[in-house]
This record gives structure tokens, C-alpha cells and sequence, in this order.
């Protein structure tokens, strides 16, 4: 899929151009746009088409350029590099280890490069205004549907300042925890919105009109954003014969089971889940509905895996905002030296990205994250290396936090090698308790609406952190 502009502080992932070429569009040559003298495409007639398309004007013209792979490579060092800096990825990367959203410790710096760098096929600048072709050896007609994406993306700089709507949850002051949902959500409105144009423009291309059908165009969207990763694996390798393994695109196949999934499942959600969000958007309201989200953005990617949370449903509900929650101090914690080396809000695709890490089910996994309405997350660590996690969250009933503590019992489960964990009710409050025979501990705790995790502490230092959370109000800001 191509990619947008630069690294977000959280997923680096603006770039997935082979995705959009070879899986959601015919890989067949099907000579779309005639390659000009310089070896690419004319972007005078897609400018034109996209702009008739998207109903809005270009302001000034795009420039596009050729890149090679190291130049590409640099600019990417440099940006990831910027983006997260030594003295905090280490935390970061440990905190996310024991949740378990990363399965091992890995040099998250150097993954997110190879990631971008394999997978990428070109991607837009918002510094200079340019698109750069990095995969050149493409047919024709896939670059043609490259360029339809990246001036789609110029398209909404022009307008709608991307470097402006990126950073609106970027920044955090003091302790607050890095908004990774929130800043999903955006990159899902910004590449949702660039597939969906190139989409429609590829269609268009070939003489249909994907909007004239109602049902065709919720079979294909709908479709696109079910994809999971097992089946874009499968895709993938059944693809892999149409590309020899030396292209660019044979490459990049072939190097996409190799990314960690808390960084290849946000990239892939973004450009299929963003479609969809961003047809559904277009029903609701036109495309002034669409133009609209880029200064009222969505605040979760619960808003834009269920759009009507966005905008309201048919049957006059209000709009469903994000439970935003304030984790209490921890006196416990201090005493016995440990600090805080990471926090952030996880929000429902990543905690669905989280347990199914851990080896839960799909279909449980759907279930279990539906109703989300706000958490929080920090990891703590002492010098000697002992790191420990706190995750609190709130949902829409009790029955919907029955069925996450549920499936994150099970996860628990397998993350500490326990098949029984043992499970307590008292009054209000259901106590889940896993631990092995290496002295792991994980405990879950559901108090009405709310779920709360401690892991990798002592028991009674686990002891104090719960009954501190149980018996506390959370303070929820507005």
C-alpha cells in the first residue's frame, strides 16, 4: 500500500505500497495509464480522475520523482531514529514484551526500517509536496495505481495540512501515556481514505463505478476490511508465483511474515479498515462528510472499526467517545524502587492485536474487544532488571467485561504455561489468578465494567497494587 508522509511516533507505518498493488487490485497488466518517457506514469489524466472522483481540486501540481532503495533507506534511518529516541525504546520495548504484545525483545528501530523498506513501494513527502516511485519494477499499470494513491494523499495535504492533523495526538505532556489508539485512528482516516480513492479510481480506469452499486461497493470494502492476517497470508504466497522472486514485489512478499504483528496488523488496518471507514463516511454524509473528519478526527480506532460510533447511528445515538482513564500513584511501587518506563492507551485494535499475540481465538478475540470504551497501560521497572505491568480498562457493560477478562484469562494462560487458572468471587469483584512453576504471576481482576491487570510483580506487592485499584474510583478525564 503507499505509503503517506513521516514515521508517526508510534507505527512508523505510512507505507505498505505493495499491499494496495498486488492484494486488493487485479496484479494482472491491464494498461491502465501509458508509461511516459521517463518510464512512468502520466500524472496529468490520474490527477484529473482522482480530483473528479474525490470532487475536489487540486491546488497546485505534484511533483514525482524516482528514489533509490539507500536514499529511501536513509530518509527512514533518520525519521524512525527522530521518532524514538535510544534512552526511551528500551523502555518502551521492554513494557510491551511483558504485555505481550511483542513476543520477544526486538530492535524496534531496525524492524520498523525493514518493514518500511521491504514493503513500501512509493510514498508522498509532506516537507517538499513530492511522491517518490521506489519500486520501479512494477508493470506499468501498477505504478499508475501507485500514483492514484500518493496523489490522493496530496490531495488531503493540500486541503487538509497532513502534517498538522498527524501530530494532533502525537504529543503528550509530562507523564500522560502515548495516545496509540487515537493516532491509529488518524493514520486509519488518512491511508483508509487514500485506498478508497484508489480504489474507486482503479475502477474507474477500467470503465466501472464502484459507487453506483450499493452492495458491490459494501461486498468489496466490507471484504477488504475482514482481511485478517492469516488470510493476507495465504494470499500472499498464493500470489507468489505471479512475481519472480528477485522483483521488488516478489521481495516484499516474501519478507511480510517476518514482520512482528504489532507492526504489520496497524499497517494493514489502516489502508483495508480505513476504506471501509472512509465508504462509510462518504454514505453518511457525502464527501463533505469525509473532508469534515480531518478537523473533527476520529479519537479511537473503536470509531473507525465501527463507524457509527463516529457519526451516530440511525437510531439518533450520540456519538461514542473514548473513556479517557488516570492510572492512581503507586506508593508501593516507588518504595520498592521501580519506575515508570513506558504508558500508553492501547484502545480495541491493539488490544486485539495483544490477544491474539497471546493466542486466543479470532472469533473470541472479536467478541472479547467489542464494547471497549477506554484503558491504560504502564510498565514499570526497578535497576535490577525486574519489569511489571499495570492495565486498566473500562467497557460499555459488565457483560462486555466479563467476556475480555475472559479471554484474557485464557491468555494469561498460555502466556505463564497454566491450563487452570484459579478463579475467585467475591461480591462484585472476579479475581482471576495465573501462575507457574517459574514463579510468573498474572492477575485479572473485573470489578462491574472495569478489568484491571497486574503482571510481573511479587504477590504482595501485586496484593497492594490490586486492592489500591479495587477500592479507588478511577479518575476518568473528559
Amino acid at each position: 500500500m503507499p505509503d503517506t508522509t513521516q514515521p508517526s511516533r508510534t507505527h512508523c507505518t505510512r507505507a505498505i505500497a505493495v499491499l494496495g498493488a498486488v492484494l486488493m487490485l487485479s496484479p494482472a497488466g491491464m494498461g491502465l495509464q501509458e508509461q511516459a518517457e521517463t518510464g512512468l506514469p502520466d500524472l496529468a489524466a490520474i490527477m484529473a480522475s482522482v480530483s473528479q472522483i474525490r470532487e475536489l481540486e487540486f491546488l497546485r501540481d505534484v511533483p514525482a520523482e524516482k528514489q533509490a532503495q539507500a536514499e529511501w533507506g536513509a530518509y527512514l534511518h533518520e525519521e524512525i531514529s527522530a521518532a524514538y529516541p535510544p534512552d526511551e525504546v528500551d523502555g518502551l520495548v521492554r513494557g510491551l514484551v511483558k504485555l505481550g504484545l511483542l513476543s520477544e525483545t526486538i530492535d524496534l528501530v531496525g524492524e520498523l526500517e525493514t518493514a518500511l523498506l521491504t514493503q513500501a513501494g512509493a510514498y508522498y513527502d509532506t516537507k517538499s509536496g513530492t511522491f517518490y516511485y521506489l519500486m520501479l519494477d512494477m508493470p506499468a499499470d501498477q505504478l499508475g495505481i501507485l500514483a492514484s494513491h500518493e496523489l490522493a494523499h496530496a490531495l488531503q495535504d493540500q486541503h487538509f495540512d497532513l502534517e498538522r492533523v498527524q501530530g494532533v495526538f502525537e504529543n503528550t505532556q509530562g507523564d500522560e501515556p502515548r495516545n496509540d489508539d487515537a493516532m491509529l485512528a488518524v493514520s486509519m482516516l488518512i491511508e483508509g481514505e487514500a485506498t478508497y480513492l484508489m480504489t474507486l479510481w482503479q475502477a474507474a480506469s477500467m470503465g466501472g463505478d464502484l459507487t453506483r452499486n450499493r452492495r458491490v461497493e459494501e461486498m468489496t470494502f466490507r471484504g477488504m476490511a475482514d482481511l485478517s492476517m492469516s488470510m493476507l497470508t495465504m494470499m500472499t504466497k498464493a500470489a507468489g508465483d505471479m512475481f519472480p522472486p528477485d522483483s521488488d514485489i516478489g521481495k516484499a512478499m516474501a519478507a511480510m511474515e517476518d514482520i512482528p504483528p504489532y507492526i504489520m496488523e496497524p499497517m494493514l488496518a489502516a489502508y483495508m479498515k480505513g476504506a471501509y471507514f472512509t465508504m462509510r463516511l462518504r454514505r453518511h454524509g457525502g464527501w463533505d462528510a469525509v473532508s469534515t473528519a480531518y478537523s473533527d478526527l476520529p479519537r479511537s480506532s473503536e470509531q473507525v472499526l465501527h463507524p457509527e460510533k463516529y457519526f451516530g447511528g440511525e437510531d439518533g445515538a450520540e456519538r461514542d467517545e473514548p473513556t479517557m482513564i488516570r492510572l492512581p500513584e503507586f506508593p508501593s511501587l516507588t518504595e520498592l524502587g521501580f519506575e515508570p518506563i513506558d504508558a500508553a492507551i492501547h484502545g480495541e485494535f491493539y488490544l486485539g492485536v495483544l490477544l491474539r499475540n497471546l493466542g486466543v481465538n479470532e472469533y473470541v478475540v472479536a467478541q472479547a474487544i467489542e464494547g471497549w470504551d477506554g484503558d491504560v497501560y504502564r510498565a514499570y521497572a526497578r535497576p535490577s532488571g525486574e519489569t511489571m505491568i499495570v492495565l486498566a480498562t473500562t467497557w460499555d457493560t459488565d457483560k462486555d467485561a466479563g467476556e475480555f477478562l475472559a479471554a484474557y484469562s485464557e491468555a494469561l494462560s498460555s502466556k505463564y504455561g497454566e491450563d487452570a487458572p484459579s478463579v475467585t468471587h467475591k461480591e462484585n469483584v472476579t479475581h482471576v489468578i495465573v501462575e507457574s512453576d517459574r514463579g510468573f504471576e498474572g492477575h485479572a481482576i473485573r470489578r462491574g465494567r472495569e478489568v484491571f491487570v497486574v503482571e510481573g510483580a511479587s504477590r504482595e506487592l501485586t496484593k497492594a497494587i490490586l486492592s489500591q485499584l479495587i477500592w479507588m474510583e478511577l479518575e476518568r478525564i473528559d
